[in-house]
Protein backbone atom coordinates (compact mmCIF):
# COMPACT_ATOMS: atom_id res chain seq x y z
CA UNK A 1 0.00 0.00 0.00
CA UNK A 2 1.43 3.56 -1.15
CA UNK A 3 1.42 6.48 1.66
CA UNK A 4 -0.29 9.63 1.11
CA UNK A 5 2.59 11.00 -1.11
CA UNK A 6 2.19 7.72 -3.24
CA UNK A 7 5.62 6.35 -2.83
CA UNK A 8 6.43 2.32 -1.65
CA UNK A 9 7.27 2.84 2.22
CA UNK A 10 10.83 2.01 3.08
CA UNK A 11 10.78 -1.01 4.95
CA UNK A 12 8.35 -2.88 1.36
CA UNK A 13 10.94 -1.27 -0.68
CA UNK A 14 13.58 -3.32 1.54
CA UNK A 15 12.01 -6.42 1.10
CA UNK A 16 11.60 -6.29 -2.13
CA UNK A 17 15.17 -5.57 -2.97
CA UNK A 18 16.20 -8.46 -0.99
CA UNK A 19 13.58 -11.34 -2.78
CA UNK A 20 14.86 -9.28 -5.89
CA UNK A 21 18.61 -10.34 -4.94
CA UNK A 22 17.81 -13.93 -3.60
CA UNK A 23 16.45 -14.65 -7.04
CA UNK A 24 19.11 -13.02 -8.87
CA UNK A 25 21.74 -15.70 -6.99
CA UNK A 26 19.64 -18.45 -7.10
CA UNK A 27 19.34 -17.97 -11.09
CA UNK A 28 23.60 -17.78 -10.74
CA UNK A 29 23.82 -21.00 -8.72
CA UNK A 30 21.45 -22.87 -11.18
CA UNK A 31 23.49 -21.60 -13.95
CA UNK A 32 26.83 -23.02 -12.10
CA UNK A 33 25.36 -26.25 -11.39
CA UNK A 34 24.31 -27.15 -14.92
CA UNK A 35 26.76 -29.48 -16.23
CA UNK A 36 29.22 -27.42 -18.81
CA UNK A 37 31.78 -29.49 -20.91
CA UNK A 38 34.48 -29.71 -18.19
CA UNK A 39 31.69 -31.43 -15.96
CA UNK A 40 30.91 -33.87 -18.52
CA UNK A 41 34.32 -34.32 -19.23
CA UNK A 42 35.07 -35.25 -15.64
CA UNK A 43 32.99 -38.15 -16.03
CA UNK A 44 34.16 -39.06 -18.76
CA UNK A 45 36.43 -42.09 -18.90
CA UNK A 46 39.92 -41.64 -20.77
CA UNK A 47 40.55 -44.20 -23.18
CA UNK A 48 43.11 -45.72 -24.85
CA UNK A 49 43.29 -47.54 -28.14
CA UNK A 50 47.29 -49.13 -28.44
CA UNK A 51 47.71 -49.73 -32.01
CA UNK A 52 51.16 -52.26 -32.66
CA UNK A 53 51.57 -55.11 -34.85
CA UNK A 54 50.53 -58.56 -33.83
CA UNK A 55 53.56 -59.72 -35.77
CA UNK A 56 56.88 -58.09 -37.06
CA UNK A 57 60.98 -58.94 -37.40
CA UNK A 58 63.62 -58.52 -35.40
CA UNK A 59 65.71 -55.51 -36.89
CA UNK A 60 62.27 -54.20 -38.33
CA UNK A 61 61.66 -50.64 -37.28
CA UNK A 62 57.91 -49.67 -36.66
CA UNK A 63 55.61 -47.22 -35.20
CA UNK A 64 53.91 -48.20 -31.79
CA UNK A 65 50.93 -45.50 -30.99
CA UNK A 66 48.43 -45.05 -28.37
CA UNK A 67 45.59 -42.74 -29.15
CA UNK A 68 43.95 -41.14 -26.16
CA UNK A 69 40.34 -40.26 -26.09
CA UNK A 70 37.80 -38.74 -23.75
CA UNK A 71 34.73 -39.36 -24.68
CA UNK A 72 34.62 -38.06 -28.63
CA UNK A 73 37.56 -35.92 -27.56
CA UNK A 74 41.23 -36.44 -28.57
CA UNK A 75 42.89 -35.85 -25.12
CA UNK A 76 45.69 -33.82 -26.61
CA UNK A 77 47.23 -32.61 -23.18
CA UNK A 78 48.57 -36.12 -20.97
CA UNK A 79 50.29 -35.51 -18.55
CA UNK A 80 52.51 -38.60 -19.18
CA UNK A 81 52.55 -40.70 -21.91
CA UNK A 82 55.65 -43.81 -21.53
CA UNK A 83 55.98 -46.75 -23.65
CA UNK A 84 57.01 -50.26 -21.78
CA UNK A 85 58.48 -52.63 -23.84
CA UNK A 86 59.37 -56.42 -22.50
CA UNK A 87 60.44 -59.67 -23.54
CA UNK A 88 57.91 -62.40 -22.03
CA UNK A 89 61.07 -64.11 -20.42
CA UNK A 90 62.73 -61.17 -19.51
CA UNK A 91 60.13 -59.07 -17.51
CA UNK A 92 62.72 -57.67 -14.92
CA UNK A 93 64.97 -55.71 -18.10
CA UNK A 94 61.52 -53.66 -19.51
CA UNK A 95 62.38 -50.24 -21.33
CA UNK A 96 60.67 -47.67 -20.82
CA UNK A 97 59.96 -44.91 -23.71
CA UNK A 98 58.10 -41.60 -23.43
CA UNK A 99 56.29 -40.67 -26.45
CA UNK A 100 58.63 -39.05 -29.29
CA UNK A 101 56.01 -37.52 -31.22
CA UNK A 102 52.43 -36.23 -30.93
CA UNK A 103 49.50 -35.80 -33.64
CA UNK A 104 46.15 -34.69 -31.39
CA UNK A 105 45.77 -36.98 -29.09
CA UNK A 106 47.64 -40.03 -31.00
CA UNK A 107 51.31 -40.28 -29.26
CA UNK A 108 53.66 -42.45 -30.80
CA UNK A 109 57.09 -44.09 -30.97
CA UNK A 110 59.53 -45.79 -33.26
CA UNK A 111 61.10 -49.11 -32.02
CA UNK A 112 62.78 -52.06 -32.85
CA UNK A 113 62.68 -55.72 -31.47
CA UNK A 114 66.53 -56.98 -31.34
CA UNK A 115 65.61 -61.05 -30.85
CA UNK A 116 62.71 -63.18 -31.67
CA UNK A 117 60.39 -63.68 -29.20
CA UNK A 118 56.93 -62.94 -27.50
CA UNK A 119 57.20 -59.23 -26.34
CA UNK A 120 54.76 -57.15 -24.54
CA UNK A 121 53.96 -53.82 -25.46
CA UNK A 122 52.47 -51.88 -22.51
CA UNK A 123 51.52 -47.78 -22.51
CA UNK A 124 51.51 -46.01 -19.61
CA UNK A 125 49.19 -42.93 -19.74
CA UNK A 126 48.48 -40.34 -17.19
CA UNK A 127 45.59 -37.68 -18.06
CA UNK A 128 43.36 -35.40 -16.96
CA UNK A 129 44.05 -37.13 -13.01
CA UNK A 130 43.36 -40.79 -14.47
CA UNK A 131 46.17 -43.70 -15.07
CA UNK A 132 45.37 -45.72 -18.10
CA UNK A 133 47.77 -48.94 -19.25
CA UNK A 134 46.69 -51.23 -21.82
CA UNK A 135 49.10 -53.62 -23.47
CA UNK A 136 49.39 -55.89 -26.28
CA UNK A 137 51.49 -58.87 -26.96
CA UNK A 138 54.21 -58.91 -30.33
CA UNK A 139 55.21 -62.04 -31.80
CA UNK A 140 58.78 -61.46 -33.36
CA UNK A 141 60.32 -63.50 -35.56
CA UNK A 142 59.66 -67.02 -34.80
CA UNK A 143 58.48 -65.61 -31.47
CA UNK A 144 56.75 -68.30 -29.50
CA UNK A 145 58.35 -71.36 -31.60
CA UNK A 146 61.98 -71.26 -29.72
CA UNK A 147 60.82 -70.33 -26.37
CA UNK A 148 58.61 -73.29 -26.20
CA UNK A 149 60.78 -75.95 -28.00
CA UNK A 150 61.98 -78.49 -25.82
CA UNK A 151 65.94 -80.06 -25.23
CA UNK A 152 66.70 -83.59 -25.28
CA UNK A 153 66.91 -83.88 -22.09
CA UNK A 154 62.81 -82.67 -21.60
CA UNK A 155 62.04 -85.69 -24.07
CA UNK A 156 59.09 -86.43 -21.99
CA UNK A 157 57.45 -83.36 -22.13
CA UNK A 158 54.63 -82.94 -25.11
CA UNK A 159 55.39 -80.47 -27.66
CA UNK A 160 52.22 -78.21 -27.47
CA UNK A 161 52.68 -74.66 -27.13
CA UNK A 162 51.46 -72.41 -24.30
CA UNK A 163 49.14 -69.27 -25.20
CA UNK A 164 49.25 -66.51 -22.47
CA UNK A 165 45.62 -65.30 -21.82
CA UNK A 166 45.75 -61.79 -20.41
CA UNK A 167 41.89 -62.03 -19.03
CA UNK A 168 41.00 -65.11 -17.63
CA UNK A 169 37.31 -64.46 -15.96
CA UNK A 170 37.50 -67.45 -14.08
CA UNK A 171 40.07 -66.18 -11.60
CA UNK A 172 39.54 -63.31 -9.32
CA UNK A 173 42.19 -61.07 -7.47
CA UNK A 174 41.94 -59.86 -4.02
CA UNK A 175 44.42 -56.87 -3.06
CA UNK A 176 42.86 -55.12 0.04
CA UNK A 177 46.13 -52.85 0.37
CA UNK A 178 45.59 -49.20 -0.22
CA UNK A 179 48.13 -47.28 2.01
CA UNK A 180 51.31 -48.62 3.57
CA UNK A 181 54.34 -46.91 6.03
CA UNK A 182 57.31 -45.17 4.57
CA UNK A 183 60.57 -46.93 5.63
CA UNK A 184 58.79 -49.58 6.83
CA UNK A 185 58.90 -52.88 5.56
CA UNK A 186 55.58 -53.89 4.50
CA UNK A 187 54.05 -57.06 3.04
CA UNK A 188 52.69 -57.33 -0.38
CA UNK A 189 49.66 -60.04 -0.67
CA UNK A 190 46.69 -60.49 -2.99
CA UNK A 191 44.21 -63.76 -2.71
CA UNK A 192 43.84 -65.63 -5.97
CA UNK A 193 41.09 -67.98 -6.41
CA UNK A 194 39.16 -69.67 -9.59
CA UNK A 195 36.08 -70.52 -9.80
CA UNK A 196 35.72 -70.46 -5.99
CA UNK A 197 38.59 -72.39 -4.77
CA UNK A 198 42.28 -71.11 -4.46
CA UNK A 199 44.36 -70.74 -7.15
CA UNK A 200 47.73 -72.61 -6.07
CA UNK A 201 50.80 -73.31 -7.75
CA UNK A 202 51.24 -69.51 -9.73
CA UNK A 203 54.47 -67.84 -10.57
CA UNK A 204 53.25 -64.35 -9.00
CA UNK A 205 55.25 -61.23 -9.23
CA UNK A 206 54.57 -57.18 -8.11
CA UNK A 207 55.54 -54.65 -10.24
CA UNK A 208 56.17 -51.62 -8.25
CA UNK A 209 57.00 -47.86 -9.25
CA UNK A 210 56.36 -44.39 -8.01
CA UNK A 211 54.04 -42.63 -10.24
CA UNK A 212 56.85 -40.22 -12.65
CA UNK A 213 59.76 -42.71 -11.88
CA UNK A 214 61.01 -44.72 -15.25
CA UNK A 215 62.54 -47.57 -12.97
CA UNK A 216 60.18 -50.39 -11.82
CA UNK A 217 60.90 -52.80 -9.24
CA UNK A 218 59.99 -56.47 -9.98
CA UNK A 219 59.37 -58.67 -6.79
CA UNK A 220 58.84 -62.39 -6.89
CA UNK A 221 56.19 -63.91 -3.79
CA UNK A 222 55.71 -66.99 -1.95
CA UNK A 223 52.52 -68.85 -1.76
CA UNK A 224 52.16 -68.34 2.08
CA UNK A 225 48.90 -70.56 2.09
CA UNK A 226 46.71 -72.05 -0.11
CA UNK A 227 46.08 -69.19 -3.27
CA UNK A 228 47.42 -66.80 -1.11
CA UNK A 229 50.85 -65.18 -1.95
CA UNK A 230 52.51 -62.30 -0.36
CA UNK A 231 56.54 -60.59 -0.70
CA UNK A 232 58.33 -57.75 1.73
CA UNK A 233 59.10 -54.38 0.27
CA UNK A 234 60.36 -51.33 1.94
CA UNK A 235 59.14 -48.30 0.15
CA UNK A 236 61.67 -45.36 0.47
CA UNK A 237 59.83 -42.44 -1.05
CA UNK A 238 56.67 -41.17 0.16
CA UNK A 239 53.91 -40.56 -2.43
CA UNK A 240 51.38 -42.71 -5.08
CA UNK A 241 52.55 -45.95 -6.09
CA UNK A 242 51.17 -48.26 -8.92
CA UNK A 243 51.55 -51.96 -8.34
CA UNK A 244 50.96 -54.55 -11.30
CA UNK A 245 50.25 -57.87 -10.33
CA UNK A 246 51.59 -60.73 -12.60
CA UNK A 247 50.27 -64.07 -12.48
CA UNK A 248 51.51 -67.03 -14.62
CA UNK A 249 50.63 -70.29 -14.40
CA UNK A 250 51.67 -74.09 -16.37
CA UNK A 251 48.02 -73.87 -17.54
CA UNK A 252 49.32 -71.23 -20.23
CA UNK A 253 47.41 -68.59 -17.48
CA UNK A 254 49.11 -65.29 -17.70
CA UNK A 255 46.89 -62.16 -16.30
CA UNK A 256 47.81 -58.85 -14.82
CA UNK A 257 46.06 -56.56 -12.73
CA UNK A 258 46.73 -52.92 -11.40
CA UNK A 259 46.49 -51.55 -8.07
CA UNK A 260 47.00 -48.05 -7.04
CA UNK A 261 48.19 -47.53 -3.34
CA UNK A 262 49.90 -44.45 -1.16
CA UNK A 263 52.68 -44.62 0.82
CA UNK A 264 52.96 -41.69 3.82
Amino acid sequence: MMNRKGCIPLRKLLIILFMMIVLILAGCGKEDSAPNGNTEQGLEMVEVDLIVPEQTNPGEELTIEAKVTQGEEAVDDADSVKFEIWNTEDEENSVMIPFESKSGGTYGITYTFPTDGVYVVQVHVDARNLHVMPSNEVIVGKGSAAKHSHSEDDHHETTESHDHHHADSDITMNFNQSTFTLNQKSELKVQLSKQGNPYTDARVRFEVWLDGAASHDWIDASETGPGEYAAAHEFESAGTYFIVIHVEHEDGTHIHSEETITVE
